[in-house]
């Protein structure tokens, strides 16, 4: 069974914790939608091949992508003896691809670095707040190695020929730290100011579209080492982890889209008229469903007809055929979800006034 934790003390000049139940000690920040974890794939006629990064924003995922993975130490097995003063602290990480290792069609990429950053918070919101992260920490000179943990290879080139194939010896899928970080307050006061959640910079990884190309997942296996509990070394074991899923295999139009118009007038007929446009942007006939939230709480929804290929819905909020009891004039905002990959604007004009706006709207899922 695992061990109790208690809160964390300075007094002692070590990391302590709370009791309670374990809990996985890693985490995301929830910017993303699920399936802007898709990543794109080379089909053959790029100019060159290329990675995706999964804490860079918009580095080789098919839609708008920000995450960084938080691992709390609180909650491995034994804190106050792995992570208090003095100790000196490695890491492993190795590519899974659904949840194998091995060496599977995901690599890590040209661009990688084996001295891996990391920087620290008191809290999950804390880690997630600061999106302009600068790496202040790292767990010191590493080494790629192959799945066994044996083999020293380099981060495979993104240079290469149309097919993007991955050589043998570039397919590194593990880094491991030659050395560690020492747990001391030094400048960072990571012990007096509590810093038990570290932001861990997992580097760019490629793959070989002949190996991977059909949804499969690519995950990133984190596990701290100790050099007080069995050493920093490519075999040896860890004192926490945990696995981070980063990627899934190729774009896909099904997935959909989330679009927010963040106001409208009214739903109804005032001095302003409000129109809506939802583009169809794929090469797929689809629908797109409205759900409008008025200021007064009432909330509205619709389905539009199909809206083909690359073509366009567009109407007045007032003529739409709304669900939903009490909507009147007041002002909302409008959630779209559509089954294809969407784009659009919105409108809003008073013509007596001669007075109007417009505005795009935003393409990603926020957290209502």
């Amino acid at each position: 069974m695992k061990k109790l934790l208690v809160l964390l003390t300075v007094m002692v000049g070590v990391f302590a914790f709370s009791a309670g139940a374990l809990a996985d000690p890693c985490s995301d920040c929830t910017y993303k939608t699920a399936y802007d974890n898709n990543i794109d794939c080379p089909t053959g006629d790029q100019m060159e091949c290329f990675a995706f990064d999964y804490d860079a924003s918009d580095v080789g995922y098919c839609k708008f992508h920000e995450a960084m993975a938080v691992f709390d130490i609180c909650e491995c097995d034994d804190p106050e003896g792995d992570f208090g003063d003095g100790q000196e602290i490695g890491i492993r990480m190795t590519i899974l691809v659904d949840g194998l290792a091995g060496e599977r069609g995901a690599y890590w990429s040209s661009g990688a670095v084996a001295q891996i950053p990391f920087t620290a918070y008191q809290t999950h919101k804390d880690a997630c707040d600061d999106t302009g992260t600068n790496w202040p920490d790292d767990f010191g000179a590493g080494t790629f190695y192959k799945s066994n943990c044996t083999t020293v290879v380099a981060p495979a080139d993104l240079i290469g020929d149309p097919t993007c194939a991955v050589p043998s010896d570039s397919q590194a899928t593990v880094i491991v730290s030659d050395d560690g970080y020492t747990i001391t307050d030094g400048t960072d006061g990571i012990i007096t100011n509590q810093l038990s959640h570290w932001v861990i910079d997992i580097q760019p990884i490629r793959i070989d579209p002949s190996v991977l190309h059909n949804g499969e997942k690519i995950s990133v296996k984190i596990e701290l080492l100790n050099t007080a509990s069995g050493g920093i070394c490519a075999k040896c074991e860890s004192v926490c982890e945990c696995t981070i899923e980063v990627a899934s295999v190729c774009c896909d139009a099904t997935y959909g889209d989330e679009l927010l118009f963040p106001y409208f007038t009214s739903l109804g007929d005032d001095a302003y008229w409000n129109g809506i446009v939802i583009d169809n942007c794929s090469s797929a006939d689809g629908t797109a469903t409205l759900t409008a939230y008025e200021k007064d709480g009432s909330v509205g929804t619709f389905t539009t007809p199909v809206i083909p290929a690359h073509s366009m819905f567009v109407d007045l909020l007032e003529n739409i055929a709304w669900s939903g009891d009490g909507l009147g004039n007041a002002p909302c905002y409008i959630y779209v979800t559509t089954d294809f990959d969407a784009d659009g604007f919105a409108m809003m004009a008073d013509e007596t006034a001669h007075d109007s706006m417009g505005y795009l709207p935003r393409r990603f899922l926020l957290p209502f």
